[in-house]
């Protein structure tokens, strides 16, 4: 894999840079440095030394998002080195799909700007942070930072991916949380899921390669998606969302609240960032009532339900309603239950 991505590459003074097939006019760029740091790069956690270095470039297709680095990438080692390109490619391929899908992009108060440090020691897996440094070095500089350890660890390129998706899900998702299992917060728990949706999504439709997703195949990733994700988004359409769950703080909460974004991804997939930005503040309750604000706002929809769904499901919609390939059953709340005869169903407020 890494042979065809020099190949397709330039030289550009000290860089290598590979350009990434984008529709359209280039837009995401991976640049690595040929040489190692002198001096190396101190990170500002644990104070390691990273001599090796990659940068991704990217501006948003159709808005007004100007190209910039978004990710400067490190290895510690001539042998963490060879993930530092295959890991700038997913992380620009996962923010081109955010910007365009959810309208997020890298906090601005980083500089729009995501560090990430691939690691050889450590207990393997990830962590994310936002570091303030300890040191002149970098004039005390502020850091959203993605640290991968024990590097080997990330032989498999589903793994891989999975990783990078669930620190990133950190990096820029809105914090919703309040959690105590898996974890604190549960926009790591997203992004996996969500960014992973969104690489083999693009596979598809063909605007993305295995190169992207560390040599994964869309199968691969929707294979893993199908045990990981979509179960939990088709329980929440044949049952609706169980509020005394969600407001819990063990896995079954945390499940709750990943299935309720996959769902509104799966059947409202343009209000998946209003959502997100309407949630007002941090508990899984909030989100949820982000998503009926989101989605009620609407005067009208048409919705694509997966068949793995079923014929009967419950949608956040409430008020009087006509409906298009479906028959209203029963409301309630803000939930209404319908029987689907298409699975295309639009539907328009009376």
């Amino acid at each position: 894999m890494l042979c065809s991505l020099l190949f397709a590459a330039a030289l550009q003074g000290d860089f290598i840079v590979t350009t990434l097939p984008t529709p359209g006019e280039p837009r995401l760029f991976v640049s690595q440095r040929r040489e190692a740091l002198s001096p190396a790069f101190v990170d500002p956690m644990h104070g390691w030394e990273f001599p090796f270095y990659a940068e991704g470039t990217a501006g948003a297709s159709g808005s007004t998002l100007s190209p910039r680095t978004r990710f400067k990438v490190y290895a510690q080692s001539s042998k963490s080195r060879k993930l530092v390109v295959p890991a700038t490619r997913t992380l620009l391929r996962i923010w081109d799909e955010a910007v365009n899908r959810l309208n997020i992009d890298n906090p601005a108060k980083y500089g729009l700007t995501v560090h990430l440090f691939i690691c050889d020691g450590g207990k393997a897996g990830g962590e994310q942070a936002f570091i303030r440094s300890r040191s002149a070095r970098d004039n005390f500089a502020s850091y959203n930072a993605i640290y991968l350890y024990h590097a080997e660890g990330l032989s498999d390129p589903v793994e891989a991916v999975r990783e990078i998706a669930h620190e990133y899900g950190h990096a820029i998702l809105p914090a919703i949380g309040g959690f105590k299992e898996p974890e604190e917060w549960g926009n790591g728990g997203l992004g996996e899921r969500l960014f992973m949706r969104y690489i083999a999504r693009a596979m598809g439709a063909g605007k993305a390669s295995e190169e992207d997703a560390f040599g994964a195949s869309a199968g691969q990733l929707k294979n893993w998606l199908s045990v990981n994700a979509d179960p939990f988004a088709a329980a929440i359409a044949r049952r609706r969302i169980d509020q005394a769950t969600l407001a819990g703080v063990g896995p079954a909460a945390t499940n709750e609240f990943l299935g309720l974004m996959l769902f509104v991804d799966d059947l409202f997939p343009d209000l998946l960032g209003r959502s997100l930005k309407l949630s007002g503040g941090q508990t899984a309750i909030d989100a949820l009532k982000g998503v009926v604000e989101a989605v009620n706002e609407q005067k009208g929809w048409v919705i694509d339900v997966p068949a793995s769904y079923g014929n009967e499901i419950w949608l956040p919609i409430f008020g009087k309603v006509s409906w298009t390939g479906a028959t209203s059953l029963q409301s309630l709340g803000a939930w209404v239950k319908v029987r689907l005869s298409s699975r295309r169903i639009s539907a328009r407020r009376a």
